[in-house]
């Protein structure tokens, strides 16, 4: 670290005992400020504030999943399994009116990922035979 010398004026003096902190710390603050370096005392407050967020997020997700659309889907992609067919991702969400990413938002947390693979010749992302025991677990806990 290098060390520098300024003159304070009259009212920064003042300003700055004021505060009961040393001019150092004023000046490294005021520094920091002006290069928008962030301030470590701000360390804990980030962590709250992230803190916060996750577990809004956490809860904001468990509210959706347990919608009765998680429940219509998860039951829809379990009928179709149990009649032989293994339903890709695109087919589930168009039935019923979501993206193709929102789908996978939906179920995701339940653990359950549609899976990379080819049926019949055709690539694409589907719920598999292998995934049942998983559907049926997480519609019982809805």
């Amino acid at each position: 670290m290098k060390h520098t010398s300024i003159r304070l004026s009259e009212e920064h003096t003042n300003r700055i005992e004021e505060t009961g902190q040393s001019p150092t710390a004023i000046i490294k603050k005021a520094l920091d400020a002006y290069f928008n370096i962030p301030d470590e005392s701000m360390d804990s407050t980030r962590q709250l504030i992230k803190e916060h967020i996750e577990q809004y997020h956490s809860e904001h997700i468990i509210e959706h999943i347990v919608s009765t659309d998680t429940k219509a889907i998860l039951t829809f992609i379990l009928e179709q399994l149990d009649s032989g067919s293994e339903p890709l991702l695109p087919e589930v969400a168009k039935r019923f009116g979501l993206t193709v990413q929102a789908l996978p938002k939906m179920l995701s947390p339940l653990g359950i990922r549609a899976k990379d693979t080819k049926r019949q010749g055709v690539s694409g992302r589907y719920f598999t035979y292998d995934m049942k025991p998983r559907i049926e677990e997480a519609l019982s806990k809805l």
